[in-house]
């Protein structure tokens, strides 16, 4: 898919230089926007990004509450303790909506922000301690090693049926509010891969960008491989790319930078990290394409969306809480503010935000998160015998 804005394209005699400082410039900006450190390559400062999103008008309260009539939502927000939300995103993310759901409901909410992969590192460490009603969480891989650890319990059906197939679990444990897509970033149109497997000769000759580590994507894209073909490809495909990759520190942004300075010709990236960037620059749309050459070739999916907890105190409310977060004009605006698109947007195209409607044609694989995400102890092992012969990088 060719990326569109509208705008000129970006001069390709630019100087490498100036590119650079302007890509340095969108990411520190786009850092301000999301009160993240920029020095910090942390998944957390990754993942926290904030537009401005206007709220649908109130529905009447027999919507609100489902199957409660008004009597009793008003009995559940006087007797409801706060509903506690432990969230991977940031608080300017995920407050405004949780105002948004007190103020409709009368339900109170405490929100406590757990950057990276700290939050399952507090269930894993100390889960007496853990109180948690409801998560929101990155990554269906994340929500599937809670649900193996038997944290989770079944969402209330009111809030999973507003979800497509594939984005919720299929044993009802979690369910997307937002959607994702990775694949390949590439400026010249003469290394325009047609899958995955075109990165492999790329990254022969040390040309093919993609973040270090165990990090949750790239297993989770592993995952995706072994469920879409079978683990041997996979295995073959993560020992054919990681050992030889560009050696470029950092996460996806850091990825997109190195690919705007001639370090590597294909980077393999989130689509929202770009999202980000253009918001600020549509100029960088038209010099660079996302997906992979064919544009009816399937991307992989993942989510961001919520789980509610089995040891939750507040059950009752927590599930409401779920069922106001999957309204399709609630998830909408949570997958607008951190530039996602909505987990209805083939369906409903006119419900994409328009700073990420350029997205809007990607075509999800026939392999969902519901269909991967039970492979991260696979896709874990794989890769940690692969990079467990590979020298850590560096930024060149």
């Amino acid at each position: 898919m060719r990326l569109q804005s509208g705008v000129p394209a970006i001069n390709t005699t630019e100087p490498i230089k100036t590119l650079t400082t302007r890509l340095g410039l969108l990411i520190l900006t786009a850092c301000l926007m999301m009160g993240c450190n920029p020095s910090s390559e942390s998944p957390a400062a990754e993942t926290e990004a904030t537009v401005e999103s206007s709220s649908a008008p109130a529905p009447e309260s027999d919507e609100m509450i489902a199957d409660l009539d008004a009597q009793e939502a008003t009995e559940l927000a006087e007797s409801a303790a706060q509903v506690i939300v432990y969230s991977y995103r940031s608080e300017q993310v995920v407050q405004p909506l949780l105002d948004a759901f007190t103020a409709e409901t009368g339900i109170e909410t405490q929100l406590k922000v757990y950057p990276g992969d700290s939050l399952l590192a507090h269930y894993h460490q100390s889960p007496d301690t853990a109180e948690a009603d409801l998560l929101v969480l990155v990554d269906a891989m994340r929500f599937q090693i809670l649900a193996d650890a038997n944290i989770l319990r079944p969402l209330p059906h009111a809030a999973l049926e507003q979800i497509p197939e594939g984005f919720k679990a299929r044993n009802d444990l979690w369910l997307g509010l937002g959607v994702r897509a990775r694949a390949a970033l590439w400026k010249d149109a003469q290394f325009a891969p047609t899958g995955p497997a075109d990165l492999i000769p790329l990254a022969e000759q040390g040309r093919v960008c993609v973040r270090e580590g165990m990090h949750i994507y790239n297993r989770s894209f592993l995952g995706w491989l072994i469920a879409t073909d079978s683990e041997t490809t996979a295995q073959e495909w993560a020992a054919a790319i990681y050992p030889q990759r560009a050696t470029i520190a950092g996460g996806d942004r850091a990825q997109i930078a190195a690919l705007m300075e001639g370090h590597c010709d294909v980077a393999l990236i989130n689509h929202y990290y770009l999202a980000m960037l253009a918001h600020q620059d549509p100029e960088l749309l038209n010099s660079l394409t996302f997906g992979w050459q064919d544009p009816d070739t399937p991307v992989q999916t993942n989510i961001s969306g919520i789980a509610v907890t089995q040891q939750g105190e507040n059950a009752a409310a927590a599930d409401q809480l779920a069922i106001w977060l999957s309204r399709p004009e609630n998830a909408q605006r949570y997958a607008a503010s951190v530039f996602e698109l909505p987990v209805n947007w083939q369906t409903q195209p006119e419900a994409i935000a328009p700073h990420v409607a350029v997205f809007s044609h990607l075509q999800p694989s026939s392999v969902y998160p519901a269909d991967f995400a039970d492979q991260w102890q696979t896709a874990s092992e794989l890769l940690d015998t692969v990079l467990s012969n590979v020298d850590t990088p560096t930024t060149p």
